[in-house]
């Protein structure tokens, strides 16, 4: 899921993560990137400059920290050392892996 999670429903987010848990094989790898929560002010002055897609960036539905990614995985039924979080792009997107 790469640049998606942003744009799920805070609401909807724990069910779906379940969701990819039940349906992983013993082994499976789930992936997400996300933009890091600093970046919402120079995601939007970048749209209103016509660099980014407006509807896209205007679709976010809430920014996650490396923490909050890690503890929604692991609340998803992922266990704690499966889980690896880090950020790439000068710290402007997170990153996290998760293992079943």
């Amino acid at each position: 899921m790469l640049a998606v999670f942003e744009h799920i429903s805070p609401h909807r987010l724990p069910e779906l993560l379940v969701e990819v848990h039940r349906v992983l094989r013993t082994g499976g790898v789930y992936v997400l990137t996300t933009p890091a929560p600093w970046t919402g002010w120079l995601l939007a002055f970048m749209s209103r400059l016509g660099l980014l897609s407006r509807d896209e960036i205007d679709e976010h539905q809430r920014s996650y920290s490396q923490g909050e990614i890690r503890d929604a995985l692991e609340n998803a039924g992922f266990l704690p050392g499966q889980v690896r979080t880090g950020s790439f792009e000068v710290f402007a997107n997170n990153w996290a892996v998760a293992t079943k």
